[in-house]
């Protein structure tokens, strides 16, 4: 049974705080799945509930355990109960590797079940949908092979999520900052530099972190090419040397647990039950991206090239250091269309844009975010949003934020669903779900007035579009609620949400001047969307190029390092010949996205194609304030969760097949 999450404090107390609080929890949970696998198959008097149902139920309590685990061992003050997480995190996989997932018998109830007794689901579009993507499920595991090869499968599997484990929490774990000295970050804004600690072995020097929002802000504004390339280095080498053997361990494993069920490489088993369902439409999907994307880019290349002063370096064979790329931009954006991010920022602080995002969504949704400041988080700035409708004035679900940076923490963004919403079968009540958002934002300080960049301030939209279909994806079948969906079509809805960044009215709702409280002013506004697609060559062709090597890592054989290090550079030399890459870069042993996403990183650019469809449906039926649509949409895209074909839900929200269209059109290529 899930956890009830029908107060603040009850979703405080999901979360353990000791290292015996975590080894009770995941020993509690494995003892209730061990019990609920059990009855399933001593059940006699079979039916969909007591045995599909069932099954499903006892995953979806056991996952959110584990997934609470998952945000312990990212989010916890002390490093030991985070280590203690991570430990369990890993024995919880295991079991459910070899109790649920590879279970035989279980599975040949399920089995059973679905071919024998078509009657029980064949009247429920979901039923039937989720009877076929099941069967569909075990032959993806393999759970039909021989028993010696079965064994070997299963072994193979699990040997895999440790060493998945192993190479996010060496991501994680690596929080080094660089010393430089305040002449050698000339031109970084003060309020950044204001955060920086001091190096304790050099009063003269400041110590510069690798977090993202910190990263970016000095590659940007920083005036000094050997910082940029100091710090761009030391960047696109976290967590090496001692990711090395652990990537190159866990693609040979997921290679050869692929062959060992039939697919000739990882990412074909990995594609199999996403959207584009093979290689091949994902391969040609990427390399017709590439054309046109190159096209707008060294026009892009064209100007900042013209509007070089000498500022920039080249390297001895004429090219761009990949260092100077962001400076450059930036530069450019500030000088030749009037978009200066360090004056932008200025209109974003924390403390008034974060809770006014929440505000402009409650608009379309139809819903109020109640903020909660609860003593008992494991942080004290971390909070929640109650979600409530206005309609019915119902919870919906909270949604738990944890947004400022701390030593050991999960140095990006993201988003999890914890506790899904269950659905009851005629569709009439539904429970409240729960979700979490970690963020690495500027935090106000007595020193700091905490500014976002606009990129941080399209994070926070982006991470809680998760968050909302985490809250909405409602189903009879919890293990596809929330943003349980297929791998290219997650983001769909995070990048629809997005997308709210750049509206003007949106814009100057969420923006007052920490100093002034003047909202964005017009003419900066307009200078930024004028701007917005001026470097989206760059941008896109570069997830292009994230997306190539995800999938080719993935299908080709990796021997050494060099291999992998080679790859990236290769791919930096083919699709931007005019940029030398970052020399000595370990980009790989860095590159999370390879342990959670697999050869499926083309999924974003993938599903933006998606997103700007149903954008341009939405801003033609009503638009981002109009609770009709809103409501359309919350019902027929989010609502469905993982329980309909992505491209039928698609379909029924667009009354039409969806396409590139509003993509290009708005990329202008």
């Amino acid at each position: 049974m899930l956890p009830d999450v029908a107060t603040i404090s009850h979703c405080a107390r999901l979360f353990p705080r000791t290292i015996e609080e975590v080894s009770k929890l995941a020993t509690s949970a494995i003892n209730e799945a061990k019990a609920s696998i059990g009855k399933i198959l001593d059940v006699t008097d079979e039916n969909w509930i007591s045995v599909v149902r069932a099954r499903d139920s006892a995953i979806s309590a056991f996952t959110a355990t584990r997934d609470v685990l998952g945000i312990v061992k990212e989010t916890a003050i002390l490093k030991d109960v985070r280590s203690a997480a991570s430990r369990n995190y890993v024995d919880m996989e295991g079991f459910f590797n070899a109790n649920i997932r590879y279970n035989r018998d279980l599975e040949g109830k399920i089995r059973n079940f679905i071919e024998k007794n078509p009657g029980e689901y064949k009247d429920s579009s979901e039923r039937a949908y989720y009877a076929k993507e099941t069967l569909k499920e075990f032959r993806h595991l393999g759970l039909s092979a021989a028993d010696a090869q079965f064994k070997k499968i299963q072994d193979m599997n699990a040997d895999i999520q440790v060493v998945a484990t192993k190479y996010d929490d060496a991501i994680s774990a690596d929080v080094k900052k660089i010393p430089f000295t305040l002449d050698e970050l000339t031109g970084v804004p003060s309020d950044i530099l204001n955060g920086l600690s001091k190096d304790p072995t050099d009063e003269s020097s400041v110590l510069v972190g690798l977090d993202y929002p910190t990263y970016f802000a000095v590659q940007r504004a920083c005036q000094v090419s050997s910082t940029r390339e100091k710090l761009a280095t030391a960047f696109e080498n976290r967590a090496y040397p001692q990711n090395i053997p652990v990537l190159k361990n866990l693609l040979s494993h997921r290679k050869l647990f692929a062959a060992e069920l039939g697919f000739k490489s990882y990412a074909a088993w990995d594609f199999f039950r996403n959207m584009a369902g093979d290689t091949s439409t994902v391969s040609n999907f990427l390399s017709l991206s590439v054309q046109p994307l190159q096209k707008k880019w060294r026009s892009e290349l064209d100007s900042l090239l013209t509007s070089d002063d000498g500022a920039i370096k080249r390297t001895t064979n004429g090219k761009i250091k990949q260092s100077d790329i962001q400076f450059m931009m930036h530069r450019y954006k500030t000088k030749h269309l009037s978009v200066d991010e360090n004056i932008i920022r200025e209109y974003f602080p924390v403390d008034y844009t974060i809770p006014k995002i929440f505000e402009v969504l409650g608009s379309f949704f139809d819903v109020q975010f109640l903020r909660a400041d609860y003593a008992d988080f494991w942080a004290d700035d971390v909070f929640a949003m109650t979600i409530i409708c206005k309609r019915t004035e119902s919870l919906l679900g909270h949604i738990i934020c944890d947004l400022y940076p701390r030593e050991g923490k999960y140095g990006h963004a993201c988003c999890a669903s914890i506790i899904p919403s269950e659905q009851s079968s005629d569709g009439s009540s539904h429970s409240p779900a729960l979700a979490v958002v970690l963020a690495n934002f500027p935090k106000k300080t007595s020193t700091s007035p905490g500014l976002l960049l606009h990129s941080d301030v399209e994070t926070l939209f982006h991470e809680i579009g998760h968050a909302l279909h985490a809250i909405y994806g409602r189903c009879e079948m919890t293990t596809v609620a929330a943003y349980n969906v297929k791998m290219d079509f997650i983001e769909v809805p995070s990048q629809f949400i997005e997308e709210w960044a750049w509206e003007k009215d949106i814009l100057q709702k969420i923006s007052c001047h920490y100093k002034t409280q003047a909202v964005l002013p017009e003419e900066l506004i307009n200078a930024k969307l004028k701007a917005r697609y001026f470097f989206a060559g760059f941008s896109n062709l570069r997830q292009v190029l994230l997306g190539m090597y995800s999938l080719c890592v993935h299908q080709d054989d990796i021997e050494a390092q060099t291999d992998l290090d080679d790859k990236m550079r290769n791919l930096w030399e083919s699709l931007f010949p005019e940029i030398e890459p970052i020399p000595n870069s370990h980009f790989s042993c860095s590159f999370g996205h390879l342990s959670g996403y697999g050869a499926s990183y083309y999924s974003y650019h993938y599903s933006k194609a998606f997103a700007m469809d149903v954008l341009d449906y939405v801003q033609a039926n009503g638009g981002l304030y109009d609770p009709q649509v809103g409501s359309r949409y919350k019902h027929a895209l989010l609502g469905k969760g993982g329980s309909i074909d992505p491209t039928t839900i698609m379909r029924d929200f667009l009354g039409r097949e969806p396409n590139l269209n509003a993509y290009w059109q708005r990329l202008g290529v």
